[in-house]
């Protein structure tokens, strides 16, 4: 015990002061640049997502689409979802779903899950 320096305080306070000191340090440097990257980020992805919003548009142009989610779908010629309309691209937690409706019904797609789409001019 020569060698500690005496604060009054029992050894195992000043111990839980200072890694608690370290903790708060290592914490405030961790979260500067996660902070950053957030406040970043929504503009990025605007504007991405409008970019991409505007090319499914100009892709689908306003045609009526038949979706296919699987080949034999397509071979028969009969699309899971027929004669809908594209509408948008909607983030839905993370993941970017393609908005179509037909006759008031509205459903939000996967774009990993369709095999083919069909576009035909609208009736």
């Amino acid at each position: 015990m020569a060698d500690s320096v005496s604060t009054g305080l029992p050894q195992w306070t000043t111990r839980a002061g200072l890694i608690a000191a370290v903790a708060i340090g290592l914490t405030a440097i961790w979260n500067l640049p996660v902070a950053s990257a957030q406040k970043d980020k929504p503009a990025q992805v605007n504007e991405d997502h409008g970019r991409e919003s505007a090319n499914l548009k100009q892709a689908f142009g306003g045609m009526q689409v038949d979706l296919f989610f699987v080949m034999g779908e397509l071979e028969s010629q009969k699309p899971g979802l027929a004669g809908v309309k594209f509408i948008d691209a909607v983030d839905v937690t993370g993941k970017e779903l393609l908005r179509f409706e037909r006759a008031g019904e509205s459903w939000l797609i996967d774009p990993d899950t369709v095999f083919a789409y069909h576009l035909h001019k609208a009736k």
